[in-house]
């Protein structure tokens, strides 16, 4: 009986230490990638700002043929929408909406993956024309809700988005200097 006492108590008292750590754990988190691309700033511009074209280039949709499409609204437009559902690991199901657009230097839009908890992200593209190239910055901020700001504290989670980030902004190189 003593050692199940024990047991129930060490088990009590880990649970606790690990909710305190979660309780002050970071909750947001910003990543950032670039990309210098042989094209017009405005050629960049017209690729990413509309949400179709992600198919193309985005290494999460690619992750998963079965993944389920929905765009609302006027492609290409503040408050155009991409709805998704998928039953891949990192995908789940969500939606994008794009919030600013201002021709030909920046692109934001909204995550929020809801399923299985809503996680808030806002994306930036910043798009600078140079002397022989243009650069595009992508720009993450992920807001992690109580308790499940325990996905970033593993190392899985942020190698796998930034992987998936390079090879996103690798593809849309290759769309853009065919």
């Amino acid at each position: 009986m003593k050692l199940l006492k024990s047991s129930m108590l060490l088990l009590a008292l880990s649970i606790m230490v690990a909710l305190v750590v979660l309780l002050f754990a970071k909750k947001e988190y910003s990543f950032q990638k670039d990309v210098r691309i042989k094209s017009s700033s405005s050629d960049v511009y017209n690729c990413l700002k509309f949400l179709k074209n992600q198919e193309k280039y985005n290494e999460w949709l690619n992750q998963d043929e079965t993944t389920e499409k929905q765009y609302i609204g006027e492609d290409g437009t503040e408050q155009a929408q991409f709805k998704w559902k998928s039953n891949n690991t990192y995908l789940r199901s969500g939606t994008q909406t794009l919030t600013n657009l201002v021709y030909p230097e920046r692109i934001e839009s909204e995550f929020i993956v809801d399923s299985p908890y809503n996680i808030v992200s806002n994306q930036h593209f910043l798009i600078k024309e140079e002397k022989n190239a243009t650069l595009l910055t992508w720009k993450l901020n992920i807001r992690f809700p109580f308790p499940y700001n325990i996905v970033i504290l593993s190392d899985d989670f942020e190698s796998v988005l930034i992987s998936s980030m390079d090879k996103s902004l690798l593809n849309v190189r290759k769309a853009l200097e065919k």
